[in-house]
């Protein structure tokens, strides 16, 4: 019988007791956030750590989730009830189930309850981003498919010097169309009865995969943003503003990088997720501008917080593996 994961568990408790205990009792509201905004907050801070846990360490996760749940925009958004908060949610739920399964498509045996798990969770996932925000569903989407395949194609090549399981590269292949195209199946099934919860203004009662697929690549224009929002509320953060990109563009430099390094030490290069997620990630905003000042920057953040972590820490990293000798192969 496994041991249970009490350092894991221990972290999902102590953050879910943080984000509720602040946004529940803390200033910014006469009673507190809404439940539902509270929940989106708590799981955006268990993916946030799972993402950074698994690129870096336990410690580095708790800073990224911690950062991103208590930053003062996402306690606003929170305490307002803005819903879009479960789409970006959602979003990180996806990335570090494509983590997941990038651990497991580098590993000798076959785990076929771990594959049924993460495929009922991105297919999930997926389909409920189309309903709330199809950016998100457009962005997981791709990231899904993407990853996924590129991954595969990676264990193929390393199968024969490390001899991974065919069955894992044939369950992440399967699964980079399975998740994608039943996400979008779930949403079309699900959007009639999806009552008395939030949803995309920008969708129909009733819609079909079409009209998903419009939503996300063309979105109407009567919900179209715009670009200056965004660009306004960071001048208003001065150099700090200009700091966090230029730590984006190290943390994205430092993703590539540290991927290629893990890849040429057989190790799986966990860190080329992220390059491609926030590709993709950022090619939405640009197609789905924020809508409203309020909210210029919430597809802008969970991205924003993991490239500074990231760098930060494998900044870090980096200057602890130049104090220790690397083999002649590695150097």
């Amino acid at each position: 019988m496994s041991k249970l994961p009490w350092g894991l568990l221990l972290a999902f408790a102590g953050l879910g007791v943080v984000v509720t205990v602040v946004l529940a009792l803390g200033p910014g509201s006469d009673h507190g956030a809404p439940w539902l905004a509270i929940a989106s907050v708590v799981l955006a801070g268990w993916a946030m750590f799972l993402c950074e846990r698994w690129l870096q360490n336990y410690v580095w996760g708790l800073v990224a989730a911690l950062v991103l749940t208590l930053h003062p925009y996402f306690l606003r958004w929170a305490n307002t009830g803005e819903v879009l908060l479960w789409a970006e949610a959602l979003g990180l739920v996806v990335l570090a189930a494509i983590i997941s399964s990038w651990r497991i498509l580098f590993q000798k045996s076959f785990s076929p309850l771990a594959w049924i798990a993460i495929a009922l969770i991105v297919t999930s996932s997926i389909g409920i981003a189309w309903i709330l925000e199809p950016r998100m569903g457009l962005v997981t989407g791709i990231l899904t498919l993407g990853a996924l395949l590129l991954g595969s194609i990676l264990a193929i090549r390393k199968h024969r010097e490390a001899s991974l399981c065919w069955g894992n590269i044939s369950a992440a292949g399967f699964l980079a169309f399975l998740g994608p195209l039943g996400g979008l199946a779930l949403a079309v099934v699900v959007m009639p009865h999806w009552h008395g919860f939030p949803r995309s203004t920008a969708l129909p009662e009733i819609c079909t995969v079409w009209d998903l697929m419009d939503a996300g690549f063309l979105p109407p224009a009567d919900s179209r943003g715009d670009l200056s929002l965004m660009v306004t509320e960071m001048e208003r953060w001065g150099w700090s503003a200009i700091l966090t990109v230029a730590m984006m563009v190290v943390g994205w430099w430092r993703s590539l990088r540290r991927g290629w390094k893990c890849w040429r030490r057989n190790l799986p290069p966990l860190a080329w997720v992220l390059t491609m997620f926030v590709l993709v990630d950022l090619a939405g905003i640009l197609l789905h501008p924020p809508r409203a000042a309020g909210i210029a920057l919430l597809s802008f953040a969970p991205v924003a917080v993991l490239l500074n972590v990231f760098g930060v820490a494998d900044l870090a990293q980096g200057l602890g593996e130049r104090l220790v000798l690397s083999p002649p192969h590695e150097r």
